[in-house]
């Protein structure tokens, strides 16, 4: 990737989310911000999440962690919770996931750029860009923080139901998921505003 940021003038903030279509667990949003922009061996490593493999994801955050260390970059995390989406909507928990990530940054950027095409109200200007994680890097940057986050807070709930594999699934309506659903039933995390938990009346009660 090449880091198209380069033609705005101060630091530049990327923002996505994960988790939006996801039928259990939280929507999760990242602002990630290098602040020094022409720092160029992390482009070996950043891609779009949705192009590398689990294991590059992992090592490109790893990668992002150091790079925070060193104070190459800076990034922060938002989370709506499930509750949350389904009183206010996926959309709007989703935008709310992005404004609680802008406000936990310690640095303001110059601009924010957000993935998608729903404005959201932070104190920044801010640019919508359609598939942004395919075209800057600090939203590619921010897809992978927000996804690995989310694969760990996932897998952690998934030692508490983890009929639903969500080690492997993340939550999404995947066959095994699907038929866990089905066998079992629907539990506390799985987002009741969904259509295909609507009809679910059985609950499963996990083993202490």
């Amino acid at each position: 990737m090449q880091f198209k940021e380069s033609q705005y003038d101060g630091v530049v903030c990327g923002i996505d989310e994960v988790g939006r279509g996801a039928w259990a667990g939280p929507v999760v949003s990242s602002a990630f911000c290098f602040t020094i922009p022409q720092e160029s061996k992390v482009k070996n490593h950043i891609r779009d999440s949705k192009k590398l493999t689990k294991s590059q994801k992992i090592k490109a955050f790893k990668t992002i962690m150091e790079y925070q260390r060193k104070g190459f970059c800076q990034f922060s995390v938002g989370i709506s919770s499930v509750l949350e989406i389904d009183k206010i909507n996926i959309l709007e928990a989703t935008k709310l996931s992005m404004v609680r990530a802008f406000n936990l940054l310690k640095i303001r950027p110059c601009v924010t750029l957000v993935d998608g095409i729903s404005p959201i109200s932070i104190p920044c200007e801010t640019e919508n860009i359609k598939k942004g994680d395919e075209l800057y890097i600090s939203i590619a940057a921010a897809s992978i923080v927000a996804k690995v986050t989310r694969d760990n807070i996932m897998r952690h709930l998934g030692n508490k139901f983890h009929i639903y594999k969500w080690d492997k699934n993340s939550g999404y309506g995947t066959a095994d998921h699907r038929s866990a659903i089905a066998r079992e039933g629907k539990c506390t995390l799985h987002r009741n505003s969904f259509s295909p938990m609507k009809n679910i009346s059985k609950f499963f009660t996990p083993s202490r």
